[in-house]
């Protein structure tokens, strides 16, 4: 029984992770097409997220 609860709990992670990479990917990637900068770069300070590396959370969580 322990195993099955085990890899029920793994699967709802890869689920979870997947689903996150997917929004963050489609946020940053609206950003992008609508030119909001609050999308792209979370504070000032720090380097906005490029939209290669925004379609590549897409597609990753797309494939987990």
């Amino acid at each position: 029984m322990k195993g099955k609860d085990l890899m029920h709990l793994l699967r709802v992670v890869a689920i979870v992770s997947g689903v996150i990479s997917i929004t963050l990917g489609l946020t940053v990637l609206i950003g992008w097409y609508t030119g909001a900068v609050i999308l792209i770069q979370v504070y000032p300070a720090f380097v906005p997220m490029q939209y290669n590396t925004a379609l590549g959370f897409l597609l990753s969580g797309t494939a987990i």
